[in-house]
This record gives structure tokens, sequence and C-alpha cells, in this order.
């Protein structure tokens, strides 16, 4: 009887660092937050394993979260991107057909006399505004009443709203002025051709109206401005959306994939591509976030035959950069090294001739601290196998005859950073993002090789 042999079992986990890439820092001896953090495992990735850059979207373009993460799965955000609102909104909780618009949203400050916003985000501490979403809820727009309103609590001080009714367009434009001091925006229609473009951009106009109305009148808001605190009286809408109607991640890619976002707009673009969402505890999108939760969460989800393909998103690191606190950005990847060494182990700890699992750490897009806002250089990226990076730790190595053959699969750059990753050392090169999913596949296949070729 001849034994059946089981297929190798290559699966992976990719760790997307929000906001990730930055520049040399004066106050860093000319350092880059990587380069002057503490980031042991980080740096053992890139040490046993592969790296390079990758350019979101497209070499020299400053992009947001939401196109740098389309490209990222493979989607071309210039053929399909319409809009960030819908990746918020359901991201937040709220489900959406194709036909409904969406914006993603932030709580402001706009000063009644002169028109002008001076707080884009009123308070990231926001817990005491969560509650203002459900007065919004299902409001009426003066001159639109058929249209129905839906709005959800996002993270920090945003929020996903969805409207849904007859003729609407995303062809419009938002009302965030996207700096402080800036005066508040009209929406306009961009095609003014368009009729369903002006009834839209018309609609959308009163319902800033309306929002800006209810929220200054409100009990939370009048009560924290005789306080003196800080208030929200308006609601910048901004990335009206539509819902894309694209295949999944699975189809695209043939892999089974499941995401950890607690932040709503990458939870949102999971959903859109047919990603598993799974909570965990404590994970936040903030800067307390439990990070080492989310590491233990994905090795349990990777241990199960479903999935063979995970997403673990972190937030807070892109938030330093917007905050340009160049210290807390530095603690931030320092925390997120801890996670990984989590993941590591616990990844090491499943791994065998027949199972092994590729670790990948990237970024989405360029946060320097000195602009406090995405820039466009590339993005450091680097991917090992879990069983080879934890031999830099292991004081006896696994017995493993397979192992020796797995660690050639490396180049020779030692330390994870913007500078070693771009070195004519990094076997990856500089590529553009949309192929990450494609060389990480790749990587599976030359790791399924050799397994399949020791049994």
């Amino acid at each position: 009887m001849v034994e059946q042999i089981s297929e190798p079992q290559v699966k992976i986990i990719l760790v997307l660092i929000d906001g990730l890439g930055d520049t040399s820092h004066k106050d860093l001896a000319y350092k880059t937050p990587l380069q002057a953090a503490n980031i042991p495992y980080m740096n053992a990735v890139a040490h046993s394993g592969l790296n390079g850059l990758h350019d979101p979207v497209q070499s020299g373009l400053a992009c947001g979260s939401d196109t740098a993460h389309m490209q990222l799965f493979g989607y071309d955000p210039i053929k399909l991107y319409n809009g960030r609102g819908a990746f918020e909104t359901m991201g937040a909780g709220v489900d959406m057909s194709y036909d409904d618009i969406a914006f993603k949203c932030n709580f402001a400050y706009v000063n009644d006399q002169t028109g002008i916003v001076e707080r884009r985000r009123v308070d990231r501490e926001f817990h005491w505004g969560v509650s203002l979403c459900d007065d919004l809820n299902d409001l009426k727009i003066p001159g639109y009443e058929e249209h129905i309103v839906k709005c959800e609590y996002a993270t920090e001080h945003r929020c996903g709203l969805k409207v849904t009714g007859k003729r609407l367009s995303s062809q419009i434009t938002g009302t965030d002025p996207l700096k402080d001091y800036k005066r508040l925006l009209e929406c306009f229609p961009t095609d003014e051709q368009d009729q369903a473009s002006i009834h839209t951009a018309k609609l959308v106009n009163a319902l800033s109206g309306e929002i800006r109305r209810i929220l200054s009148n409100h009990e939370i808001n009048l009560k924290r401005k005789a306080q003196g605190l800080p208030y929200t009286n308006l609601l910048l809408l901004r990335g009206c959306g539509q819902r894309l109607n694209v295949k999944t991640f699975e189809e695209t890619h043939g892999l089974k994939s499941f995401m950890l976002a607690p932040t709503a707009i990458i939870r949102g673009t999971g959903m859109t591509f047919g990603m598993s969402l799974h909570e965990v505890e404590g994970a936040t999108g903030s800067y307390d976030s439990n990070l080492n939760n989310k590491a233990l969460k994905a090795i349990e989800l990777l241990a199960q035959d479903q999935h063979d393909f995970g997403f673990l998103h972190v937030k807070a690191v892109d938030d330093t950069g917007h905050d340009k606190n160049l210290q807390l950005k530095v603690t931030q990847l320092e925390k997120v090294d801890a996670a990984v060494k989590i993941l590591v182990e616990g990844l090491d700890k499943l791994s065998d001739e027949n199972h092994q699992y590729i670790v990948c750490i990237t970024g989405d897009h360029t946060t320097p601290i000195i602009y406090g806002d995405h820039t466009f250089e590339p993005v450091c990226i680097t991917m090992s196998l879990a069983s080879n990076i934890a031999t830099h730790f292991r004081q006896e190595q696994k017995q493993c005859k397979i192992q020796e053959k797995l660690l050639h699969i490396r180049d020779n750059v030692t330390l994870f950073n913007e500078i070693d990753c771009s070195s004519h050392e990094a076997a990856l090169g500089r590529y553009s993002a949309k192929d990450t999913i494609s060389t990480l596949k790749r990587m599976q296949k030359l790791v399924k090789d050799v397994l399949q070729c020791s049994q």
C-alpha cells in the first residue's frame, strides 16, 4: 500500500503598519523612526528574508489609505476607485447597496461668524460625542425628505454616513477644506451636465446644513460649550463613494483570507473584497490598541483550515505622523515589534516539514513627522518564514531536515528600514504595490516546492 503524501501548506500573514514610511529627522541624529526604534523582530524578518520597496498606487503620487490598500490587494484604484465614503461607512457597520452613496465624515468645529473650519478633528478622544451619531440617524433632509440617512460611529472623531434614495451620484465634491482655518466648502457636481450629480450636490448641501443645525442645538454640545470644552457643530462630508462591484479576494488571488482591522475604512475594504472579518478584544485602532491580542488571534486563525492568508492592520503609527509626534512614532513601532515577536513565536511552533508560514511586514504609504500628512516616498517591505525568523532567537535549532534549505530564501539585507531596504542588496528591488500579493504567492510556491522536494 502506497503511503499518500499530503500537499505542504504554506500560509501568509501580512502585517500592514499604516503610515510606516518616514524620513530622517535631526532629533534622531538624522535617522528615520524605523532606524531609531528598537525593533529586533522586524529586523530579524529582514535579516532572514527578502526585502525591497514598493510604490503605493504609483511613483511620485501621495495617496490615501483606501487607494493604497486597493492597490496592495491587487485592485487598480485608477480604474476602480470612486470615493472612500463607502469603505468607511461599510466598515462602521452600515449595509450598503450599489445605488447608495456614503461619506467618510469628521466631527468638526466651524466658527459660525466667519464660516472658517477651525478644527477639522474636533477631538481624537471623542467618547463624549459617540451618541451624536444616533441623533443623526433618520434625519429628514429639508426638501429631500424621501431620502433616508444612516450614520454610524467609526473611530476617534470619525463616522460613516449613508444616503439612500433615487438619482444619487458619487460624482460630487465634498465639504471638507482638508486643513484647519480654511472656509467650509460647498458641495458641487463634478459633471455639470449630469442631472444626478447636480441633484446630489444640492441634496448634500441641504444635508450639511441640517446636520449643523442639529449639532449646534444638541444638549451635549451646549453643555460642553458652557464648560469651555471642545464641542462639535459640524460634520465634514468627504470622499463620497458608492459600493464597488468587484471580484472577491479569493476569486482574484485564490487565497482564503481574513482581516483583523478595527479601523472602519480598512474594514470596509475587507468587506468589499470578501475577506472574513474578526473582532479582537482590546483592538481599538488607536494608541491604546492591544496589538498582542491581534497577533494571538492571527495565529489562531492561521492554524485553521479555512484560512491561508491573513491581514493584520496597525493604525496608530499613522496617527503619530499626523500628530507630528516623533518619539511616539518610535514607541509605537517598538510596540508593533513586540506583537511581531508573539506572531513569529506562535507560527514557529506550528511550523514543521509540512507547514510553513510567511510573515510579511510593510506599510501602505509614508506619513513623515515633518509634514504631518501622507507623502509620495516608496515604502519598505520585508518577508520571511516564521521558522527562519525564529532561528535568530533560539538557543537550539529546531530538528527539521529542510530548515537548512529554507534558510537560503533570503538576501543580504540585515535591518528593516527605508535605507537598507533600498540598497542593492535588497532582492525585491523597487516595484509597484499592485504586485505585492503576486510576489507573496511566488514566495509561497517556492517554499512549497522546497517542502515537496524534501518529502
